[in-house]
């Protein structure tokens, strides 16, 4: 027996009110806070909004670093940092990034 109603989890106030995903602008914000590493050594973090098992899912997002302008772009490169002790805790210069994804 398949069930035709509202879902049950989900408050009376918002089915009437439900978009979908596709008629919202999607912000993924992400802020690096600290980064450790295991081994001593030089290293740089990639951050990446995009389906790699889909050509072109990363056209049209724009990326915005810390409080810069918005760019055409679906991936950055933080800075290279240095571990020198493995129980070191780093912080980033560029440490917020904010995928914006297309409707």
């Amino acid at each position: 027996m398949a069930f035709s109603g509202p879902e049950p989890w989900l408050p009376a106030s918002l089915t009437s009110q439900r978009l979908k995903a596709e008629e919202k602008t999607l912000d993924l914000e992400f802020e690096v806070l600290s980064v450790g590493f295991n081994e001593k050594g030089r290293y740089a973090l990639r951050l990446s909004a995009e389906n790699p098992l889909l050509a072109g899912s990363g056209d049209g997002v724009q990326l915005q670093v810390n409080d810069g302008d918005p760019l055409q772009a679906c991936s950055a490169v933080t800075d290279v940092i240095e571990q020198q002790d493995p129980g070191q805790s780093l912080t980033l210069p560029r440490n917020k990034f904010i995928f914006t994804l297309p409707k």
